[in-house]
């Protein structure tokens, strides 16, 4: 027996066809036997989910609002089914980490290892996860729910506001992404005044404490152009490569393949590390408790921008 309910399923893929004939033949069923369900699916919610016309199926106000979030409530069945039917199979402690384009889990590949020699049981399984507002909320809201970690550069305060705690490794200095052929990208370091005619992507303010430091910097240096985003999603690299601009760069991962990172000459940092939260499970602390002992060594570089110069 599955853990999710079969209707959803059949619901989201009719959602996706526009038709019980097109969602009968990618299921294997026939056209009768979805509309079965779909109409069971409308009785048991008391709503109707889709309009009906003679060009096929469009969802209805009720329906638009179940789509949205009915492929994560899948998403989530389908994960909670897996874990339990792992966990009645082994009882290797597993740390469910975050792996999204934004925010893969660099310094973590790194660590695992050496957190492998003094514990080899614990197992990382990754969590695709998106980057869209609605997306990255309700990751957050799932923290030690569905979710244990998450490697990225952090706001304390936004972290706090958001019940998070943060596990510091250490504090990496703010760079900007170019893309490949801009003529800044051919050097490795910069300096505030290599960026004069320059535009560059940063988030509004209020979005991160330490961005907005680079900002009071730069609205003194009136030659530098400033490009404003809401947030940090992988539109906005996208928007860096078009525009042939500078952005400056909270996390310094690889996100896109024609941008590269670079280093400035400027005072600014931000702190990176994990997410988790404020109440980790037993097997999360007992993972923490092996890794502040790992990072406590000298042979472990945990600067994640070396991957990327």
């Amino acid at each position: 027996m599955s853990l999710f309910n079969t209707q959803l399923e059949t619901f989201l893929i009719t959602a996706d066809c526009g038709s019980f004939r097109k969602a009968g033949d990618e299921m294997f069923i026939s056209a009768t036997a979805v509309q079965k369900q779909i109409t069971l699916l409308e009785q048991n919610l008391g709503v109707k989910l889709f309009v009906r016309t003679n060009r096929g199926l469009t969802l209805s106000p009720a329906g638009k609002s179940l789509y949205a979030d009915g492929k994560y409530l899948l998403q989530f069945s389908k994960e909670a089914e897996t874990r339990v039917r792992t966990a009645s199979e082994t009882m290797t402690p597993e740390i469910r980490v975050v792996f999204s384009p934004i925010s893969p889990p660099v310094m973590l590949s790194k660590l695992w290892p050496e957190v492998m020699k003094i514990d080899p049981n614990f197992n990382m399984i990754l969590i695709s996860r998106g980057d869209d507002p609605k997306t990255k909320a309700e990751t957050l809201q799932n923290m030690g729910i569905t979710i244990d970690l998450i490697e990225s550069a952090y706001d304390e305060d936004k972290s706090r506001e958001a019940g998070l705690r943060n596990v510091k490794l250490c504090d990496i200095p703010l760079g900007i992404v170019l893309r490949r052929d801009h003529p800044l990208a051919e050097r490795k370091h910069l300096t505030i005044r290599d960026l004069e005619e320059t535009k560059l992507i940063i988030p509004i303010r209020g979005v991160n404490q330490y961005a907005d430091n680079v900002r009071n910097e730069l609205i003194e240096r009136q030659t530098i152009s400033i490009l404003e985003i809401d947030d940090y999603t992988v539109d906005t690299y996208n928007l860096c490569l078009r525009e042939n601009c500078a952005m400056l760069a909270l996390n310094p991962t690889n996100v896109h393949p024609l941008l590269i990172y670079r280093k400035v000459d400027w005072p600014f940092t931000i702190p990176y590390g994990l997410l988790c939260s404020a109440e980790p499970s037993p097997v999360v602390m007992d993972f923490l408790r092996i890794l502040h002992l790992v990072i406590k060594t000298d042979y472990i570089c945990l600067d994640p921008t070396v991957n990327f110069l």
